[in-house]
């Protein structure tokens, strides 16, 4: 993040700043979370697709971990 911290301010629009900033939450919850991230969001996106309003609280990053234990990050940065 604190590469990017100065290019982040010319992202093209408001709506990919906001992009971004969802974005670079998802990443940071799943880190927080000790989730491999690219697992955690390739399933996220396809979860979202055919996913229904209420279902949405089982993709949280600790609900997500509980139904997915093989994708736990067994390193860190």
């Amino acid at each position: 993040m604190a590469i990017g911290r100065k290019k982040y301010l010319f992202l093209g629009s408001d709506n990919g700043g906001k992009s971004a900033a969802i974005l670079c939450s998802i990443m940071t919850s799943a880190k927080a979370n000790q989730i491999e991230p690219f697992v955690y969001v390739r399933d996220l996106l396809v979860q979202l697709s055919s996913c229904l309003l209420p279902a949405i609280a089982a993709l949280l990053p600790d609900s997500w971990l509980v139904a997915h234990p093989a994708s736990l990050r067994c390193w860190s940065r």
